[in-house]
């Protein structure tokens, strides 16, 4: 991308300038979540929850701000062709050099899963590169992804918790008031 960041944004921890364009695009994907009730819906989940489904709800919403940035990226280079050779390659580099999964390794811990907050490195290019594909928000569901579905007249107060699979699950194995 021909702009030129901001001198102190380094926050990608990866080189370039879409690179940077990437967290930029990630965090308004957050705005995106607020202003879609995504974040209150989130934050009604997690409340009551055991912390390792806590954080992997957490995750879904990290991943799907992901997919917001490449969407975002798709449509501002379908407008203006903005992106250049090696682009695409420095944002997916920095997706996964933000990866909890990287980031406790260089941190000398063990990596555990359950303490994720943001997703693996593998997890986070697979959903930037989604968006970057296909330019189509409705292709950012991870919730629907890990079976949770967002319904009207949902219960946030069913208890719900993650398997030995990752995967989240209600009540005696079905929670009909979030899944499908």
């Amino acid at each position: 991308m021909p702009a030129t960041p901001h001198p102190g944004w380094s926050c990608s921890r990866g080189p370039g300038d879409f690179a940077e364009a990437y967290v930029i695009g990630h965090e308004a994907g957050h705005h995106i979540q607020k202003l879609t009730g995504t974040d209150d819906w989130v934050r009604r989940l997690q409340r009551g929850a055991d912390q390792a489904t806590a954080n992997h709800i957490q995750v879904l919403m990290e991943l799907q701000a992901d997919c917001y940035a490449g969407v975002w990226a798709n449509h501002v280079n379908r407008r203006s062709q903005v992106l250049e050779p090696g682009d695409v390659e420095e944002g997916l580099a920095a997706a996964a050099a933000i990866g909890d999964d990287r980031l406790q390794r260089q941190a000398g811990r063990q990596v555990v899963p359950d303490a994720f907050t943001h997703g693996t490195s593998a997890q986070r290019q697979h959903w930037l590169r989604v968006g970057i594909q296909t330019g189509d928000v409705g292709r950012c569901d991870t919730f629907g992804e890990a079976g949770l579905r967002r319904r009207s007249g949902y219960s946030d107060t069913h208890p719900i918790s993650c398997d030995g699979g990752g995967r989240l699950t209600g009540g005696s194995g079905c929670c009909p008031l979030l899944w499908e």
